[in-house]
């Protein structure tokens, strides 16, 4: 591997996930395309993970550790991208896994249309293991955005999640985007300056990547510190500049807010910080235009247009008493 250039950097961070990890490092490993480097960043595991790690290490070449304190998501996947050798990198959560062909279908429609970005659906997995319907065996789907790259992500055509993608590691180096460290949701607030300095976007409707959903997961636990931190990407991507002004930015502010509330409303804080962090919601989303042109954006539409006329609290309020 040292005597060739890397073509693809694989970055799985990794935090107390012994159950899941050998999946997942198999499925790496056993990929049909071979031209990567695998770096497993250890945050400061406490279980068996970082032995786990090792012994890969060990046996195959192609596989870097990296040991660190903990630090959270956001830091393990710095430490990997400041190590990175690849032309490409992708992410993947050490508790999911991937299909054999993974690389190799991302790397062919990389090539075909000299993309900055492929971006392949997931195949979602419950606790009991059973996986939803996916197109792992069909003729996949793809859609094309050349310098509107921001669009898709703001228009929901795609997903603002760092795993199910690869990425042109020059993008993120050259101008020095890196995950917010002690932030939850980080890829919210990383992914869209990824997206606004691309030149080229493919998404396939391949969903070749295995997401597992756990009942501890941090979506499933929502704080106070969560809330706030919706809060403060929204203003984060209020501020940005922009390559070229999108289309779709009032749609995702808009969107984004109705999704901090949403958060607010499954939370058990009480009424009166609900109503505190309700007002300071809409004032962040305040001046941001509805327009029925939108209406493509489907499922957002009904979020969008709620938020807009400063109604969306009362529905989430109306459906939360009724869980």
């Amino acid at each position: 591997m040292e005597s060739e250039k890397v073509q693809l950097s694989v970055i799985v961070p990794v935090y107390n996930v012994e159950q899941y990890l050998k999946q997942c490092i198999d499925s790496i490993l056993n990929q049909t395309f071979k031209n990567f480097e695998l770096i497993l960043v250890d945050d400061g595991a406490l279980d068996s993970c970082p032995q786990i790690c090792d012994n890969y290490s060990k046996h195959d070449d192609r596989v870097k550790v990296i040991h660190k304190k903990n630090g959270g998501l956001s830091s393990a996947r710095n430490a990997g991208i400041k190590v990175a050798r690849g032309k490409f990198l992708t992410f993947i959560d050490s508790d999911d896994w991937i299909s054999k062909n993974y690389f190799e279908e991302m790397m062919k429609e990389q090539d075909k249309y000299n993309a900055d970005i492929i971006s392949i659906r997931e195949t979602t997995v419950n606790s009991n293991g059973e996986v939803h319907h996916h197109k792992l065996n069909e003729k996949s789907k793809i859609k094309i955005f050349k310098l509107n790259c921001i669009d898709a992500l703001f228009s929901f055509c795609d997903t603002n999640f760092a795993w199910g993608k690869l990425i042109r590691t020059k993008i993120i180096l050259d101008n020095k985007i890196l995950f917010p460290v002690g932030k939850n949701y980080e890829d919210v607030g990383t992914m869209y300056k990824v997206y606004d300095k691309a030149n080229v976007l493919v998404i396939s409707d391949r969903a070749s990547y295995f997401y597992r959903i756990r009942a501890n997961s941090i979506t499933n636990n929502i704080k106070k510190s969560d809330i706030y931190d919706q809060i403060y990407f929204l203003n984060q991507i209020k501020s940005y500049v922009f390559k070229v002004y999108p289309k779709y930015l009032d749609c995702y502010i808009l969107c984004r807010g109705f999704i901090a509330l949403s958060f607010l409303y499954k939370s058990n804080l009480d009424d009166k910080e609900k109503n505190k962090l309700t007002n300071l919601i809409y004032k962040n989303t305040q001046g941001y235009k509805f327009k029925f042109r939108w209406i493509k954006v489907k499922e957002n539409f009904l979020k969008i247009m709620l938020m807009h006329f400063r109604l969306a609290d009362k529905v989430l309020n109306l459906k939360s008493k009724k869980a």
